[in-house]
């Protein structure tokens, strides 16, 4: 947009994009909805889409959907892989479900599906779904569900299936594609949609179904109606858009910005709070660090390289500022003498009382991070925003839930500090 434009003009084609533009008034009809998803912050939530999925996949569940959503995941399974399947859509049609069981996180594996057998004669089938909405394939975690699945369902009387679900059918690594089969998450809702329309169900649980498809198709999925008015809209008001893009409230930056400059103070509220002194250390313009005044007196720990912050630290607290999770705090492993770095995290890996995250066998990166804990979600900042609250109406909040890590993780980071370097 020119520079040289008025005030004036500016509000005019704000007008005439909010008032004057049916195009935008037919957008706003189909976003402006109220969605129990939404409001629970689910968008982005991948755990929460598992939840929803094993939910309505689950014919003892109190829905209208008996075992009709699960047979349609079931002869997509056909659909994909129809080489390698045990199975045929018939087979899978005339299968008895009346004993099946849908585990949540069992063994960590987000979804996973037993359909045993009531003949002894015949094995059972099982299906063990890895969810990937969001994130992507890590580490070595396909093959650790391959191997925990299988020692439990052996080959002798189990079936076993591996589904790699994705937005858009995206397929695993390489060495994963034989086994893992890929399902796209459209697929799936469309079978979904199909079956729920053929035997026209109209009771509570199919309004909550489509509740989570209409928030699916506004922020997940492909939308072409949405699509189509978006390039329409910008195409005729491409000025006053990029004017509201221009003004677009930031209010997790002024949150950091706002603890950056009260980073002392923010250090001595938190200290009063816990049973150690949290001193300010080197941050930048997503990070606010701390450290733990008490272990800089033993000179076997802080032997870090000064590349990242002062005193040759290398553990260090940290408050970051993300894009999907609004705040986080965690413990990080910053660079310095590797025998240190890598003795510590083998501590930490083998006390039960500290949850790390992403485990790798070494802390081979040049910060590791342990723990962590979301201090302030995504949903919280937009409520936030939408209440015109100020960075200053949210410091309580995120001091009681900075304590609240502080307190459960510090205590048990101290005991392994003292016993190896004290």
């Amino acid at each position: 947009m020119s520079k040289n434009i008025s005030t004036s003009e500016k509000i005019q084609k704000l007008e005439r994009l909010i008032l004057g533009s049916d195009s935008f008034q037919q957008f706003e009809s189909m976003t402006d909805q109220f969605c129990p998803f939404e409001a629970t912050g689910m968008i982005s939530q991948e755990i929460r889409h598992s939840h929803f999925l094993s939910y309505i996949l689950d014919p003892n569940r109190p829905h209208e959907f008996g075992h009709l959503l699960l047979k349609e995941l079931l002869y997509l399974l056909t659909e994909n892989d129809t080489e390698n399947s045990e199975y045929s859509k018939l087979d899978y049609h005339f299968m008895e479900l009346s004993n099946v069981k849908v585990f949540r996180e069992w063994k960590n594996i987000d979804l996973l599906i037993e359909i045993p057998s009531l003949n002894p004669s015949i094995k059972g089938a099982v299906v063990c779904i890895e969810n990937k909405i969001y994130a992507s394939e890590h580490g070595n975690q396909l093959a650790r569900y391959e191997k925990t699945t299988k020692d439990k369902y052996t080959s002798d009387k189990w079936n076993c299936s591996f589904v790699y679900l994705t937005i858009d059918g995206a397929l695993p690594s390489k060495k994963h594609i034989a086994l893992w089969q890929p399902i796209s998450l459209e697929d799936v809702i469309a079978s979904f949609e199909s079956t729920i329309e053929r035997h026209k169900f109209k009771d509570q649980s199919t309004t909550t179904f489509k509740a989570y498809v209409s928030m699916l198709r506004r922020h997940i999925l492909k939308n072409e109606d949405l699509e189509n008015l978006a390039r329409k809209i910008w195409a005729e008001h491409r000025e006053a858009l990029e004017l509201l893009n221009s003004h677009k409230p930031d209010l997790s930056k002024k949150i950091h910005q706002h603890l950056k400059k009260k980073h002392e103070k923010f250090a001595q509220d938190l200290s009063k709070e816990i049973n150690f002194k949290l001193v300010p250390e080197i941050s930048d313009n997503t990070i606010l660090r701390f450290a733990v005044e008490n272990w800089d007196k033993l000179k076997k720990l802080n032997v870090g390289d000064n590349s990242w912050v002062s005193n040759n630290r290398i553990l260090i607290i940290e408050l970051t500022k993300h894009r999907e999770k609004a705040f986080v705090m965690s413990m990080v492993i910053g660079p310095g003498e590797k025998s240190v770095r890598q003795g510590f995290y083998q501590q930490v890996l083998k006390n039960e009382d500290i949850n790390v995250g992403h485990k790798t066998k070494t802390a081979n990166k040049k910060w590791k991070h342990l723990s962590s804990s979301v201090i302030l979600e995504r949903e919280d900042i937009l409520d936030a925003e939408n209440r015109g609250a100020e960075p200053k109406d949210l410091y309580e909040q995120i001091s009681k839930h900075c304590v609240e890590y502080l307190n459960q993780d510090l205590p048990v980071y101290d005991k392994i500090v003292k016993k190896m370097f004290l």
